[in-house]
């Protein structure tokens, strides 16, 4: 038996092309929220990821997360700073790519990728809850190296407008997606925390 693949066999999982942030210098960006699940990584740098009513969670270079709680959320380089609306700036990108802020003294800027994955409304609660509002898979763990492959794609996809490009990321996403429902499960993971693997 196998109860993950059950289970998403009964949410009819289907996910949005995913997005790009490229950020430097001191930024913050806030959004509204989500519809069922949030799931990403990041490339390059680092961030603070703070969903509402929750901790920051910081997040480095290799690292995946999962957002679940549907609730507004915050990316920040810097905590101090007031943040803008990222919804509107994504709005206002000219792609899929969002680059914002600066480089100050030649400092390498945060990239990240993230996307959604929704599920049949009838059939979400079955996932959803039993899932942390934030999950971080650390870099070093067997359970993040293992994604590398599907990370370095993801990036290199979603770098440039290559053919077919949409749909390889929405497949990518998913793969992502599953593999830290499947790291979650693994660990009996149901906090706010970060995940062993």
């Amino acid at each position: 038996m196998d109860p993950l693949s059950d289970v998403l066999s009964l949410l009819n999982v289907s996910s949005a092309s995913p997005s790009r942030l490229e950020a430097g210098g001191r930024w913050a960006l806030a959004f509204k929220g989500y519809q069922h699940v949030k799931v990403g990584a990041v490339v390059a740098g680092s961030c603070w990821i703070t969903a509402e009513h929750t901790a920051p969670v910081r997040v480095e270079a290799g690292d995946c997360y999962l957002l679940a709680s549907g609730r507004p959320y915050q990316l920040a380089g810097d905590l101090d700073t007031p943040p803008a609306d990222g919804y509107a700036m994504f709005a206002a990108a000219a792609s899929s790519t969002l680059r914002y802020g600066t480089e100050p003294d030649g400092a390498a800027r945060t990239i990240m990728i993230g996307g959604n994955v929704t599920f049949d409304e009838t059939t979400a609660a079955l996932l959803l809850d039993n899932l942390p509002s934030v999950a971080r898979i650390p870099a070093g763990t067997h359970s993040a190296q293992v994604l590398h492959p599907t990370l370095r794609l993801l990036a290199d996809e979603t770098a440039a407008a290559l053919p077919g490009a949409e749909v390889m990321t929405e497949h990518l996403t998913q793969i992502l997606f599953i593999h830290a429902l499947r790291t979650l499960m693994s660990t009996g993971s149901g906090g706010d925390e970060s995940v062993p693997g």
